[in-house]
């Protein structure tokens, strides 16, 4: 018996593959777009912004962390040589022993064999795990808004 103990999920071209799932799943597209609208109109009833109910009253501090410089890259940007890391996960049995570490090497690799010159990601500001994470492994990170917008050249 095999047993999963992670996984990750890239798109290369986020445009192409956003309109080629928009237009293959209408119905799980419905799904999230009520869901993040019954999302916003409970907060705006309950009195909260909407960065301020996405993040936890006690943060970490991730000031060593973040990038000195600005950057003009941005999560919207896209083409076949950008990927956007849009989920990882890894088994709460094997968190602790480097398997988001190496998953993520993997991962890069695969991309650069693949054409893609950068990979972006977006991080929850109360994630340190996987900030620490991507900062080990030399990606730029940049708060912007209520998260944090990381990126990396690759070569």
């Amino acid at each position: 018996q095999t047993k999963v103990i992670a996984f990750y999920i890239a798109v290369i071209d986020r445009n192409k593959w956003r309109l080629s799932f928009l237009s293959r799943h209408p119905l799980i597209v419905l799904k999230m777009v009520l869901k993040r609208t019954f999302n916003r109109l409970s907060k705006i009833s309950k009195g909260v912004s909407g960065e301020q109910a996405d993040v936890e009253t006690k943060m970490p501090d991730i000031s060593a962390y973040i990038s000195p410089s600005t950057t003009n890259r941005s999560w919207k940007d896209s083409s076949p040589q950008i990927a956007k890391l849009l989920f990882y996960g890894v088994a709460v049995t094997h968190r602790g022993k480097h398997v988001a570490k190496r998953l993520i090497e993997h991962m890069l690799r695969t991309l650069f064999e693949r054409g893609v010159s950068r990979a972006d990601a977006i991080i929850l500001l109360h994630n340190i795990a996987e900030v620490r994470v991507v900062h080990g492994l030399g990606f730029n990170i940049y708060r912007q808004g209520g998260c944090l917008f990381v990126t990396k050249d690759l070569s």
